[in-house]
């Protein structure tokens, strides 16, 4: 094989002052004041609701934003770390599943701590607080972004891998950003509580908030990118093509990050490696649709791979099965299809082959083919379960010979 891989490269002189601008950008910011105009609003609302409904529509509003600022964090750190600069990049990168539910238990199991040091000793025990959490919450932030699981946190693994990644001085400074941001945001708090009404010092609290959040989080994707650059340059430190080669013995040896595992996959598909992609394809497609659950990117990739390969498969039925129930659920029918003929040829004595089949099924329903039909008609005779009977008779209609 040969030919390289480009690689991007950010402006090496690059400051936190590009982290502190970033939310401020047009297709940004818009969604910082429509956050504060809901905080300020609810906040109005609430005097005139009984305790009840008032505690639940306060504990919605912060939950819904909350998810919805740690989304739209999350994927500005990784699209930031895979490279991307436009609006559209960024849009367009796919984030994984309960990515936001992650992250809110990280962030929310903190804030109970800050919570409990206020209450328990006082502002300055906040501050102590605020000091040791700088020290990790960079780290575990990454590593939950990362990897999309909270178990990452207790895998000694892989913290080695991101100190190896990210130097200590970059590291410190990353800790600062977190300090500064988080004292501006108890000074501001004290200051809109002494001189605004409720309303608007939530509105304010909430737009802060959300700015900070997103800065920080910028400056850790933009932190990663830098070092993945530094990682993948030549041995004098200047940033350069790493072939496909270089990649695939690196990934070999070493492992390496799904940004990298993508690098490689889309370097074999431009240079048409069958042999290639069917050696890493299969545990790439495992990876993203069981360890990181990007079911969506799965399925595309998958049906890359099965266009140059029509008996494509992953390593295990059970992982083949939920590509294709992913497959149909993300809206790929004839892939369904492509999917369980391979999986039947593959493992034609697997226990879950009636499930492939019955998948195939209701995924083609709208306009069955000869081969569905034949596995329709097996399945019927095969005596199915009370569930799976209930199943074929909602989809009998389009089976049904006229």
């Amino acid at each position: 094989m040969t030919g390289g891989i480009p690689t991007a490269r950010p402006r090496s002189d690059a400051s936190y002052g590009q982290a502190l601008c970033f939310p401020l950008r047009p297709w940004l910011w818009p969604l910082i004041a429509a956050a504060s105009a809901i905080a300020g609003l609810v906040s109005l609302l609430l005097p005139y609701l009984t305790p009840i409904l008032a505690g639940l529509l306060a504990l919605c509003t912060m939950v819904s934003l909350w998810i919805l600022a740690l989304r739209v964090a999350s994927r500005i750190l990784l699209a930031t770390a895979d490279g991307a600069g436009l609006e559209r990049e960024y849009r367009d990168f796919d984030l994984g599943e309960f990515q936001a539910l992650r992250q809110i238990a990280l962030w929310c199991f903190m804030a109970l701590i800050l919570a409990a040091l206020h209450e328990s000793l006082g502002p300055v025990a906040v501050a102590i607080g605020l000091l040791g959490l700088s020290l990790l919450m960079p780290a575990m932030t990454v590593l939950v972004a990362s990897s999309n699981s909270l178990g990452a946190l207790v895998d000694p693994r892989r913290w080695r891998e991101l100190r190896r990644l990210i130097a200590p001085p970059e590291y410190r400074q990353l800790s600062g950003l977190f300090v500064a941001l988080g004292l501006i945001y108890l000074l501001l708090d004290a200051l809109t509580g002494a001189l605004l009404p409720t309303a608007l010092t939530n509105a304010v609290m909430m737009a802060y908030w959300v700015y900070a959040l997103w800065a920080f989080f910028y400056a850790l994707g933009h932190r990663l990118r830098l070092a993945a650059l530094a990682a993948s340059g030549s041995e004098g430190g200047s940033v350069t093509k790493e072939s496909i080669e270089q990649l695939t013995r690196r990934l070999s040896k070493e492992g390496g990050t799904l940004n990298d595992y993508r690098r490689l996959i889309r370097a074999l598909e431009q240079n048409a490696d069958r042999a290639g992609l069917a050696e890493h394809g299969p545990g790439f497609i495992s990876a993203l649709l069981l360890a990181h659950e990007r079911a969506p990117e799965a399925v595309e990739r998958a049906a890359s791979l099965v266009a140059l390969d029509p008996q494509f498969v992953l390593g295990v039925p059970s992982a083949q099965l939920k590509l294709i129930e992913a497959a149909r659920i993300h809206g790929h029918p004839d892939l369904v299809v492509q999917l369980v003929a391979a999986y039947l040829k593959a493992w034609p004595a697997a226990p879950g082959g009636q499930q492939a089949r019955l998948i195939a099924c209701e995924a083609k329903a709208q306009g069955p083919d000869s081969q569905c039909r034949i596995w329709f008609k097996a399945l019927v005779d095969e005596r199915p379960t009370n569930e799976a009977r209930q199943r074929l008779r909602a989809i009998a209609s389009a089976y049904t010979d006229r």
